[in-house]
């Protein structure tokens, strides 16, 4: 038997359409509240506690409240990727700390990249999503807190897309972003007038009636055993060592 539908989250009815007009025409993407409290506030405590602990953000994953949050997005991620909608396997979680707290000041996000060098999109009249990025805000982020930022899309040029100047791109805790993965993006960096945290997790999915980007393909509405949990994060540890390069993978 074929798996149910997964039902778009409570949203208002032009969310989905302001988001579409976004993300074909800038390549970006706001989702303003999509984690309810009682995802996000989780989740921002426990990252603090594994931060605090000196244990990677990435282990976030090991918990139930992770894999949650990624329900709450994959109805998204199915409405613009299509009913073969899948999560790659590829997890990232942050948590960077104020000067004050953390291991030393002006600390920051990851350097400019794209998530994915290839097809991400297929522009035109019709345009589709091959794979999109969606980056989840478990607490507020400025310009003083290493908000994201973008060069958004300004046009095509030979149907290649064409990006423009920097922009921050603030959001509240439950805010969802989202882009194109071969928007280029990077995190800001803390400065001194910091208040907060910048805590957050990121996810990737992808059509999949391409030829997956990475493997195994995931259902968050079915979240792996433990078990695979664990090698999943053990595997995605490999990944954070080459961050620094200028792409992901």
């Amino acid at each position: 038997m074929a798996p149910a539908p997964a039902m778009l989250p409570a949203m208002p009815p032009d969310m989905l359409h302001d988001a579409a007009a976004s993300l074909w025409r800038h390549g970006y993407a706001r989702l303003p509240g999509l984690l309810p409290p009682r995802l996000h506030r989780p989740l921002a405590r426990r990252l603090l506690q594994l931060r605090q602990a000196g244990i990677p953000p990435v282990g976030i994953f090991r918990d139930d409240a992770a894999w949650r949050a990624a329900a709450q997005v994959m109805p998204v991620a199915t409405h613009f990727l299509g009913f073969r909608c899948a999560m790659l396997p590829n997890l990232w979680a942050m948590a960077l700390l104020p000067g004050r707290l953390g291991s030393h000041g002006g600390a920051r996000g990851w350097p400019p990249h794209v998530d994915y060098q290839g097809l991400s999109a297929v522009d035109g009249k019709v345009p589709y999503a091959v794979s999109l990025s969606f980056w989840l805000a478990l607490s507020d982020a400025g310009p003083d807190n290493a908000c994201m930022h973008v060069r958004p899309q300004v046009g095509l040029r030979d149907g290649t897309p064409v990006h423009g100047t920097a922009i921050a791109l603030p959001a509240r805790a439950g805010d969802v972003l989202m882009w194109r993965q071969d928007l280029p993006h990077w995190g800001g960096r803390m400065t001194r007038r910091a208040r907060g945290p910048r805590l957050s997790i990121a996810l990737e999915f992808q059509d999949a009636g391409w030829p997956p980007l990475d493997e195994p393909l995931l259902d968050p509405q079915a979240p792996p055993p433990f078990a695979e949990r664990l090698r999943l994060i053990g595997r995605q540890r490999q990944k954070y060592r080459h961050i620094s390069a200028p792409q992901k993978r």
